[in-house]
């Protein structure tokens, strides 16, 4: 959408702030991203987790995956 010559009264504006709506957005991007790499390690934490879980546990020619020479 593009709005020309669009009067907002003061009370109306986000933020409150005349031309600091960029800003603004940015902060709150910067929030987000923290926010979605925060969780991206952490889900990368319980996948490794979970996989020295399972290479420990299941078993090939006698013996856990884990000692296999692939593994290390």
């Amino acid at each position: 959408m593009v709005f020309e010559e669009c009067v907002v009264p003061a009370e109306n504006l986000i933020g409150g702030k005349e031309g600091q709506g960029f800003k603004q957005v940015l902060a709150g991007l910067e929030v987000g991203r923290i926010n979605i790499a925060a969780r991206a390690v952490g889900v990368a934490r319980a996948a490794l987790a979970a996989s020295i879980r399972y290479s420990q546990e299941r078993q090939t020619f006698g013996k856990p995956i884990c000692e296999h020479q692939a593994i290390h």
